[in-house]
């Protein structure tokens, strides 16, 4: 295996140049030349009159130093160029590239057990600290000592400023986060705020044994997250007076540790007496389901009264990335209500839907294999569809969604 140097470019060549520059930078540079005939301007109508000749080629003289200046600046070119000129004097030398190959495989092996380690660690302590921890019924907020990540303010004294974090941290301790719908002086928030915090001696062991180590979190079925080191907590985007809308249970990473791939439909009840307020509901619940699914999940959703249909253009399951669940999202919002409802019309879909995905799927690997799931979506009637269960379901490959994944929207609404 043999390395290959690239011939050294033509300093002169204009190619060079537009490499280096972003569009960013021409804008700069385009500011410098508005603003450079601004003043010109203004010089002019200083003068009262039409400046002499010699007046005009001082103003370019020094017009063209401050181009070239910029130029420099702002494309890069003498890095470039010095990049070259280093690249001349190296020699052409044998790479055995079965060995380079090995060696990388063991230092990406390597520095992936740390990571696992540090992982495994962090999952057994707090298994025995969970299950050694007493609940207490009568804690108060003030018999729990932490910090919450919001709180730290721009240049605060408590946080130093790391060049591997690139932003100011402690070290000593871990931070918390907790959404702004949950209240931070509930029982569940204090005594998991109480006994997580006996995971920061934890968090600071493993970056002892592994330096390369960057954020470390927990994440709590109650809302609340730990990150360590404690930082400055931004909220995206920056904007005046924007709500933190960082919910820990909604991300990917958190998501797919606390449940199995599932291949799921969502069955919406369309009907007459969805309408008004109820319907809008059962909107903003789907897409919030929506946005606890990953990759590794597919997802589709059917609308029904008398007759079931696709709200989308989609046919079939389809993985749940970030494309498919906007197209579905958008879908959601133009369901109508209309006629009456009959459950049974929908399961049928659903299980037969259910059936063509796993016959006709084109690839191998398409859909979870692991957990087939229906989400009921309604208000309720007087039809329970349990022929459709026992045709199509009997053996119970499907969730009982009448157990555990039914929501009556007349209930969330009162």
């Amino acid at each position: 295996m043999v390395t290959r140097i690239p011939a050294a470019p033509n300093p002169s060549h204009p190619q060079v140049a537009v490499m280096a520059t972003s569009g960013v930078h021409l804008r700069l540079v385009a500011t410098a030349i508005l603003c450079f005939l601004l003043a010109i301007f203004v010089q002019i109508n200083a003068y009262g009159a039409f400046p002499t000749r010699e007046v005009i080629s001082k103003w370019a003289e020094l017009f063209q130093e401050r181009l070239l200046v910029d130029l420099d600046k702002f494309t890069g070119i003498k890095n470039l160029e010095k990049t070259y000129d280093d690249l001349r004097k190296a020699k052409l030398h044998k790479i055995d590239g079965h060995a380079l190959v090995e060696k990388m495989s063991n230092d990406i092996t390597q520095d992936l057990k740390k990571k696992l380690d540090a992982l495994e660690r962090l999952v057994t302590e707090a298994e025995k600290k969970v299950i050694g921890y007493k609940y207490d019924p009568s804690i108060k907020k003030s018999d729990v000592n932490f910090v919450k990540l919001k709180d730290f303010e721009d240049n605060d004294r408590r946080l130093v400023y790391s060049e591997k974090y690139k932003k100011g941290v402690n070290f000593s301790y871990s931070g918390v986060h907790i959404p702004v719908e949950i209240w931070d002086e509930s029982l569940e928030i204090l005594n998991g705020l109480k006994w997580t915090s006996q995971l920061d001696e934890f968090f600071i062991e493993n970056i002892k044994n592994d330096s390369d180590l960057m954020w470390q979190y927990f994440g709590s079925q109650s809302g609340f997250m730990r990150s360590y080191p404690a930082s400055q907590w931004i909220i995206i985007p920056r904007k005046p007076n924007f709500p933190d809308l960082y919910d820990v249970r909604l991300r990917n990473w958190y998501v797919h540790a606390s449940t199995s791939p599932k291949d799921m439909l969502i069955l919406m009840d369309s009907s007459g007496s969805m309408h008004g307020q109820t319907m809008e509901i059962m909107k903003i619940a789907v897409k919030t389901l929506l946005t606890t699914l990953g990759e590794n999940d597919f997802v589709n959703i059917i609308s029904f009264n008398s007759t079931a249909k696709w709200i989308s253009c989609f046919d079939t399951l389809v993985q749940a990335n970030r494309r498919n669940k906007q197209i579905l999202s958008k879908a959601i919002d133009y369901i109508e209500d209309g006629n009456m409802a009959k459950l049974s019309v929908g399961l049928e879909f659903a299980f037969k839907a259910f059936a063509q995905f796993k016959e006709n799927r084109s690839e191998p690997y398409a859909g979870s294999e692991c957990n087939q799931v229906i989400m009921l979506f309604s208000d309720g009637g007087t039809e329970e569809a349990w022929e459709v269960l026992e045709k199509y379901n009997s053996d119970k490959t499907v969730s009982n969604f009448f157990k555990a994944y039914c929501f009556n929207l007349n209930m969330l609404i009162s």
